[in-house]
C-alpha cells in the first residue's frame, strides 16, 4: 500500500533529519519549555475533561474505523458494505492503538485528542520558525490550545484534528528544508505534504501559502536537489489524482446522479451562520485580530498567512458539501495574527509597567481563558452521544451469529465482527415469513436513523420494519432522553 510506504518514509527521512531539525529550536531556553509544557498540559485537559467525545459525522468516523479493523486485521483497506470509498490516511494511523488497545470508538476518539494536543507544541515551532519570537509563538499555541471549534472536533473521530496535525508539521519541514534545500530535507518535506494529502485531498492547498512564502521570500528553488525526490514521490501524487476520480465517482454513484461539488449556492448561509459564535471570547479575538492586522500590514509573513486562511475559508464557502470544521485550518492560520495583537497590546501596557512583559502576557490569556470557560459551548448532540456509547454494548450484548438489520451497517461493522446488512436490502429481498433467514438469529437495530430523517426517508423504513415483522424488544439503552433499541425480528 502506498500510504504506508509514504509514512515509512517519513519515518525514515525524519531520523535522518532529526539533528538539523532539532538545532532550529536550540534557542528556546527552559524558561519557554516549562510553559510550552503546560499550556500542552492546558490544552489535553480540555481536549480530555470538557470536550464532547462522540462522533458527529457518524457515516465518515465508521468508515475510517471501519477501514483501520479491516487494515489490522485483514490487511485489505475495505469496509463491510464495499471498497473504502475516502482517503486512507487516518485509517492507516488508527491500525496503531487498535492494536495496542483494541478496536473501539472511544480508542479512535482518544487518538484524536493525543494528535489535537501535539499540535499545540507544533504551533509553537510553526510561528518560532517564522517570526523567531518566542512570545509570539507560546501565545500562538496557547490560542490553539483554546480554540472552541479544534476543542470540539478533537473528541471526535473526525480527520480534521489530525489534518490540522499533519499541515502543521508539513509547513514546519517545508520552513526548515526551503532554507537551504538538501536533498534529505526535500524528500521529508514531500512525503509529508503528499501523506497531508492522504488525510484529507483539500490539503493540497497548503501549496498556496508555500509558493507564496518561497515568493515573498525571493527564495530560489535548487532544482538539482529537487529532481530525484519529485521522480520518487510521483508515484503518490499519481495515486492522490485517482483518488479525485475515485471518490467522485463514489458521491456520484451513492446520490444517483452527478454532483456538482463546488459552487455559490450556500455562500450566504455560511456567511451568516458566523453569528451562532458571538459571544465575548468572539468578539476579544476579534479585538485582537483587528491589532494584529494594523500592526503587521506592511510585514511580509502577514500576507503568508492570509494566503493561508483564503486557500481554506474559500474552500469552505465554494465547497457545497463543507460543514464548520472545514473552516478550522484556515482559523489555524490567524491564530498568530491575533497572537500579534496581544503582544501589541502587552507592549503598549508595559509602558505603564516596565519590565512587566511576561506578566502582562499572562494575564491577557487568563482573561482570554477565563472568557473561553465562560463561553464554551460544549455542543453535545444526544443522538450521537448515545449511537456512540451504544455501539461499545453492541459487542457484548448481541450473539457472534447473528445477523443485525441496521439502516447504516458500516456503524455496526466499524468496531465489531458482527455481520450487518441494511434496512433497504432487508425489505427489498425479504419476505414476511423470513425463509431467506431461516434458523438464523436476526436482531435489529433501531438506532439514530429512526428518530430523525438523516437520510432519505430513513425514519419510514423503521416504520415498515414494525409493520412488516414481529418485532420483540431485546434490549434497551437510554441517554439523555434518548432511547435505542435491539428487536428479535420473527415472522
Amino acid at each position: 500500500m502506498l500510504a504506508l510506504i509514504n509514512l515509512f518514509l517519513i519515518l525514515i527521512f525524519l531520523f535522518i533529519s532529526f539533528p538539523a531539525i532539532s538545532n532550529k529550536f536550540k534557542k528556546i531556553g527552559k524558561k519557554y519549555w516549562l510553559i510550552i509544557l503546560i499550556v500542552l498540559l492546558l490544552g489535553l485537559m480540555i481536549r480530555l475533561f470538557l470536550a464532547p467525545h462522540h462522533h458527529r459525522f457518524f457515516i465518515d468516523e465508521a468508515f475510517y474505523m471501519g477501514a483501520a479493523k479491516n487494515l489490522l486485521f485483514y490487511l485489505k483497506s475495505t469496509i463491510s458494505t464495499g471498497i473504502y470509498p475516502k482517503q486512507i490516511g487516518w485509517p492507516l494511523l488508527l491500525t496503531i492503538p487498535f492494536f495496542m488497545f483494541g478496536v473501539n470508538n472511544y480508542i479512535a476518539i482518544y487518538t484524536s485528542i493525543f494528535f489535537g494536543s501535539i499540535s499545540i507544541i507544533l504551533m509553537y515551532f510553526l510561528v518560532y520558525l517564522l517570526s523567531k519570537n518566542k512570545r509570539l509563538a507560546l501565545i500562538s499555541s496557547f490560542l490553539l490550545a483554546i480554540l472552541p471549534l479544534h476543542v470540539i472536533y478533537s473528541g471526535t473521530a473526525e480527520t480534521i484534528v489530525v489534518s490540522v496535525f499533519f499541515l502543521l508539521v508539513t509547513l514546519i519541514s517545508f520552513i526548515i528544508m526551503i532554507k537551504n534545500q538538501k536533498k534529505k530535507l526535500i524528500f521529508l518535506a514531500l512525503f509529508l505534504f503528499l501523506f497531508t494529502i492522504q488525510i484529507r485531498l483539500e490539503n493540497i492547498l497548503i501549496l498556496i501559502p508555500m509558493l507564496v512564502y518561497i515568493f515573498l521570500n525571493k527564495i530560489k528553488l535548487n532544482l538539482k536537489n529537487w529532481i530525484f525526490p519529485i521522480i520518487i514521490s510521483s508515484p503518490l501524487f499519481i495515486s492522490y489524482l485517482i483518488q479525485i476520480y475515485q471518490l467522485t465517482n463514489f458521491y456520484d454513484g451513492a446520490y444517483y446522479q452527478d454532483l456538482i461539488f463546488f459552487g455559490f449556492r450556500e455562500i450566504l448561509s455560511k456567511l451568516t451562520s458566523i453569528d451562532l459564535y458571538f459571544n465575548f471570547l468572539f468578539t476579544l479575538s476579534f479585538l485582537f485580530l483587528i491589532i494584529g492586522f494594523i500592526g503587521l500590514h506592511k510585514s511580509k509573513i502577514l500576507i503568508f498567512y492570509i494566503s493561508w486562511f483564503l486557500a481554506y475559508f474559500g474552500h469552505y464557502l465554494f465547497y457545497l458539501f463543507s460543514d464548520d470544521f472545514h473552516v478550522i485550518p484556515g482559523l489555524v492560520a490567524l491564530l498568530p495574527i491575533m497572537a500579534y495583537g496581544i503582544i501589541h497590546i502587552s507592549t503598549l501596557s508595559s509602558k505603564i509597567f516596565p519590565k512587566k512583559k511576561l506578566l502582562l502576557d499572562t494575564t491577557i490569556m487568563i482573561v482570554i481563558l477565563l472568557s473561553f470557560f465562560a463561553s464554551f459551548d460544549k455542543d453535545i448532540v444526544p443522538e450521537y452521544l448515545i449511537e456512540t456509547k451504544t455501539l461499545e454494548k453492541l459487542k457484548q450484548d448481541i450473539p457472534d451469529d447473528c445477523v443485525v438489520v441496521a439502516e447504516i451497517p458500516i456503524i455496526v461493522t466499524s468496531v465489531t465482527e458482527l455481520r450487518a446488512i441494511d434496512t433497504i436490502y432487508f425489505l427489498d429481498h425479504t419476505d414476511e415469513n423470513l425463509l431467506a433467514y431461516k434458523d438464523t438469529c436476526l436482531i435489529y437495530f433501531e438506532d439514530i436513523y429512526c428518530k430523525k430523517n438523516i437520510i432519505l426517508e430513513s425514519d419510514k423504513r423503521c416504520e415498515t420494519m414494525h409493520s412488516n415483522f414481529k418485532l420483540s424488544k431485546y434490549k434497551e439503552y437510554n441517554e439523555m432522553g434518548i432511547t435505542l433499541s435491539l428487536y428479535n425480528i420473527s415472522n
